[in-house]
């Protein structure tokens, strides 16, 4: 089963958001924390069942939520070049991060 998830990632000036999709949430925040050596908290987790078309939902709800957020997006690759998911990243507040997911 793969998970929706939010989970927040503190730098040194301001709080960043990731929204994706993963396995295993807590083995994916715990490879977050090493590849930033930075604090990162799972916020939310949703569970999606089934398919839009040819796509699994969490997919679907991952793309729109980040399709939402794109004028937000924050440039991690600059600060971590080798964060995977660094596309998947933005400079918002948890309600605008939440509000993306549940419009998506």
């Amino acid at each position: 089963m793969n998970y929706l998830y939010l989970i927040k990632i503190e730098l040194e000036n301001n709080t960043i958001y990731k929204v994706g999709v993963a396995q295993n949430v807590p083995a994916r925040i715990a490879h977050m924390r090493k590849q930033t050596n930075r604090p990162c908290e799972i916020v939310f987790t949703w569970e999606f069942q089934g398919k839009y078309g040819h796509a699994l939902k969490n997919y679907m709800v991952e793309a729109q939520a980040q399709h939402y957020l794109k004028d937000v997006q924050f440039p991690m690759w600059e600060h971590f070049p080798n964060f995977g998911g660094k596309t998947e990243c933005f400079d918002c507040s948890l309600a605008k991060a939440l509000s993306a997911i549940a419009n998506a």
